[in-house]
């Protein structure tokens, strides 16, 4: 696009896999399915944008965050554990757990064979999704990018923290928002939000083992221009149609073109304006975030 109708310069693609590593996404065959795909894409070399302009970064995460640090030169990937429960902190520079298709492709591969078997005998049924939605923002920066989020059970440890109640145990204004699929907390919306403003898309891809609380998380990739899409009772083994369901909607993913940092401009005659009513605090729009009548 030309530079009226772009938010910033071309930037590299800037991808950051968010798996869930708990015992029900281990046992379910979720980190087998992601880490499977993603080393078919690699090594068919089909992921879009082409090796030269792609940075990759992987995190997981059960009740605290993991990170792997892909730095360039390194003979095999380092995984360090965030012990906070409470704020992402980078145990690290960023650029550390960024790695260039093209400099570490042989790292990067290494690291998705071995992330199955480090994680096989997952014992953890904690979750913190928010944590680690935080971890992966401050990785990205100030660049623009993708989050790809991988979620199988519901968050309960640190921000974001939802809470798994018998319909009996509900108030009246709880029971509204769950029959309204409305999100129980304010946060995921706000984490969106901010992820907009630095044209960052976050696509879920839900796993139904439990229960998720969608209406709440589904709002990361709802304001930010991103996409929902859920397997219901997924086995990598046992339920073959989602499990190829999965690797067909992963791969498309993977594979279709990318843009960062559109802009719509509505150029009107004098005496003719765009009209904004005011919805929210968050000026959100559908899937869209109004920056205001005058763009630079």
């Amino acid at each position: 696009a030309s530079r009226e109708y772009s938010g910033r310069p071309m930037q590299f693609i800037t991808r950051v896999f968010v798996i869930e590593v708990t015992s029900a996404a281990v046992q379910a065959g979720v980190v087998e399915a992601v880490c499977q795909t993603l080393l078919e894409c690699l090594h068919d070399q089909s992921m879009s944008g082409g090796e030269k302009n792609y940075q990759f970064s992987l995190i997981s995460f059960d009740s605290h965050v993991h990170f792997y640090r892909l730095k360039r030169g390194a003979t095999r990937p380092e995984m360090m554990v965030m012990l906070d429960d409470t704020e992402a902190v980078l145990p690290r520079p960023a650029h550390e757990f960024l790695a260039g298709l093209a400099d570490c492709k042989k790292l990067i591969s290494d690291l998705l064979k071995q992330m199955p078997s480090l994680h096989s005998g997952a014992t953890e049924k904690e979750s913190c999704l928010g944590l680690a939605m935080e971890a992966a923002l401050q990785i990205i920066g100030d660049e623009s990018g993708q989050v790809a989020l991988f979620q199988c059970s519901l968050p309960t440890v640190g921000p974001g923290s939802l809470k798994h109640m018998a319909p009996s145990q509900h108030t009246k204004a709880e029971k509204t928002k769950y029959c309204g699929l409305q999100p129980t907390v304010e946060y995921y919306k706000s984490l969106s939000t901010v992820c907009a403003q630095r044209h960052i898309s976050v696509d879920v891809f839900a796993f139904g083992t439990s229960f998720l609380d969608l209406a709440s998380t589904a709002c990361l990739s709802r304001f930010s221009a991103g996409q929902v899409t859920f397997f219901s009772n997924f086995h990598n083994k046992h339920n073959l149609v989602e499990a190829e369901r999965f690797t067909t909607e992963f791969r498309l993913y993977l594979e279709r073109p990318v843009g960062f940092g559109g802009i719509m401009r509505l150029i009107c005659p004098p005496g003719v304006f765009v009209f904004h009513q005011t919805v929210c605090k968050s000026q959100i729009l559908g899937v869209f975030v109004w920056r205001g009548a005058q763009v630079p």
